[in-house]
């Protein structure tokens, strides 16, 4: 109740709009959008519950304050584990590694034993005593995580997974809210070092496994603003948390975001905006939960909700035997998602806006998902798994001032037609 409390006065407190002329759109600034995702990027890694966690949301809270915006940084608990260092040895070579969260804090993360790989997901050899290498193809991660089981309740002393993805780097893969913690250690290699595992495993000889790091109690953070006092409301969100940098990922969502932010001052309206930025993501969606389930607008006064999601902004990128080269035109694969009520404005919108689009009654993707699980009716979301996606090489690099304005400008035009249509 006390939460709702806030909640309330978040949104009967919040400031006007200042007077200026009326629904029009501003020309996006390119050069700021992408310093706004070189800034997120360079706090480092933005997993929930660190101290990265905190600044990042710090600094979008004050973004929002400059703009007028009320804002208020909800927290939820959360045990997390916090990371050091994971390898496998094999006398003087080692291969770095991820673990795959849950990490079991009960037992040993230091275990020894031969490297034994499993070249199709079926438990093809004994596995007792083994260190275990399975394989997990991009589309079939689920198939390789309840093998883990399966090799765990038959002995293995520990899983090495083979991530697969177009930039050969480690892929990171998002964890349940409630920790179900594996019962044998279980780490993620990149597929660039599967040819020095597997000469490991070829040579037979006993390898060292461990993965160093601790699990505190701490909390995760979101931050919420809103401004208006009208009755009808837009709600903005966008995740900001993630395994890495989420340059890609994250950076432009965020990016647009503000820059939305900052446009809406400018909009003399009878609606109050709501932007929320949660954290969580990769657990689970704690923080947008908590955003759905106890801050939320009412569901029959919120007139239109848009999510920023993962990919939002990406460049397309070619691959060369040298690796991935990225082009100077937007990732055309990326996935919009819009729901029937908004369909004729999303479609005259975003006509020429190169995407795949799908009507949510056929295929929804990231947080919007729980959106309309809600019951929310007037959505639109963006959800995209781009080529350095849940990478520790996913940086700025992956977005360009141009793409950022571009899609900065449609969502511009879309709200202006959308709060036109009351």
């Amino acid at each position: 109740m006390k939460m709702k409390a806030v909640v309330y006065f978040l949104f009967l407190s919040a400031g006007c709009f200042p007077a200026c002329e009326p629904l029009k759109t501003v020309a996006p600034d390119g050069k700021r959008l992408y310093a706004d995702v070189e800034k997120y990027v360079s706090f480092g890694d933005h997993r929930t519950g660190t101290p990265v966690n905190t600044q990042t949301a710090a600094w979008l809270g004050e973004e929002l304050e400059k703009y007028g915006y009320t804002v208020d940084y909800p927290e939820f608990p959360i045990r997390q584990y916090f990371f050091d260092k994971a390898a496998i040895v094999s006398g003087n070579d080692s291969i770095s590694t991820f673990p795959q969260w849950w990490v079991n804090e009960q037992i040993s993360q230091s275990v020894r034993g031969r490297l034994t790989e499993v070249t199709s997901l079926s438990v093809q050899t004994n596995p007792e005593g083994q260190i275990i290498v399975v394989h997990a193809p991009e589309g079939e991660v689920l198939q390789a995580f309840r093998l883990i089981n399966t090799l765990a309740d038959n002995g293995a002393n520990a899983v090495v997974v083979i991530t697969e993805n177009p930039s050969g780097d480690v892929v990171a893969f998002n964890s349940t809210a409630k920790p179900e913690p594996w019962k044998i250690p279980v780490v993620l290699v990149a597929a660039k070092d599967s040819a020095k595992l597997a000469a490991f495993a070829a040579g037979q000889q006993m390898v060292h496994l461990y993965v160093d790091g601790e699990y505190k109690d701490v909390k995760g953070r979101n931050v919420s603003g809103a401004i208006g006092k009208g009755g009808k409301y837009v709600v903005i969100s966008t995740p900001i948390s993630g395994w890495f940098g989420c340059g890609g990922e994250r950076g432009p969502g965020i990016a647009v975001w503000l820059e939305l932010a900052r446009w809406a001052t400018t909009l003399k309206t009878d609606y109050t905006f709501v932007f929320t930025g949660n954290s969580g993501h990769e657990t689970g969606g704690i923080g947008a939960h908590l955003f759905l389930d106890e801050l939320a607008p009412p569901i029959e006064n919120t007139h239109l909700w848009i999510h920023l999601g993962a990919g939002l902004a990406t460049l397309a990128c070619q691959k060369t035997p040298e690796g991935l080269v990225r082009q100077n035109e937007v990732d055309s694969l990326r996935n919009f998602f819009y729901s029937e009520p908004i369909k004729d404005s999303f479609t005259e919108i975003f006509e020429k806006t190169k995407a795949q689009k799908f009507n949510t009654d056929e295929r929804n993707a990231g947080e919007l998902v729980y959106v309309a699980q809600k019951g929310y009716k007037r959505i639109l979301g963006v959800s995209y798994i781009h080529p350095y996606f849940h990478t520790p090489a996913d940086s700025a690099y992956a977005t360009s001032p141009r793409i950022l304005e571009d899609i900065t400008a449609d969502f511009q035009r879309f709200i202006l037609k959308e709060i036109g249509n009351k």
